[in-house]
């Protein structure tokens, strides 16, 4: 069962990341302009770099928290069933 919670976490990884470098991608032109040109004053200013690193930072903290309550669940509901 934990493997299979494993797998779903690893896979929303691939999947947010594998996104995130399509977003990036500067060979879509037309309405993303306006986007393109905040992207470029962001990584100028090296606070795209920050704000990706911070996200990154809250979304591995979230993550661990939920593998933390989960475990701890479990730990109550064997308790719960033993008695």
């Amino acid at each position: 069962m934990k493997m299979n919670k494993l797998k779903a976490v690893i896979l929303i990884i691939d999947l947010s990341s594998m996104n995130f470098v399509i977003a990036g991608d500067s060979s879509v032109s037309g309405a993303n302009a306006v986007s393109d040109a905040a992207t470029n004053m962001l990584r100028g200013n090296a606070k795209f770099n920050v704000v990706a690193t911070v996200l990154v930072l809250i979304f591995i903290g979230i993550v661990l928290y939920l593998f933390r309550l989960d475990r701890k669940m479990t730990k109550l509901e064997k308790q719960i069933n033993q008695k």
